[in-house]
């Protein structure tokens, strides 16, 4: 009972292709994970940005409104004083 060459060969090379195809797989899998997660870290980093900016524009508008007062306070007493002629 001898096995022929062509037929141990042509075992070989399945074998050989299923096992290239599994660690391909697992390798793609490791692969479309670390993207996965590179993009999460990204996000973050954009999500922390955004709410820095959110503050600041609160800081802003906060500031602006301090400051529309301040010139209505102004306006009021410049009017009082041309009235007064004094």
């Amino acid at each position: 009972m001898s096995i022929d060459i062509t037929i141990l060969i042509a075992v070989l090379g399945f074998a050989l292709s299923v096992g290239t195809f599994f660690v391909g797989r697992m390798t793609a899998a490791k692969n479309s994970g670390q993207q996965t997660g590179q993009v999460l870290t990204e996000l973050g980093y954009i999500k922390k940005g955004i709410d820095g900016l959110e503050r600041d524009i609160k800081e802003i508008k906060r500031q602006y409104t301090d400051l529309d007062v301040r010139v209505s306070k102004l306006e009021e007493a410049i009017r009082i004083y041309h009235k007064e002629g004094v």
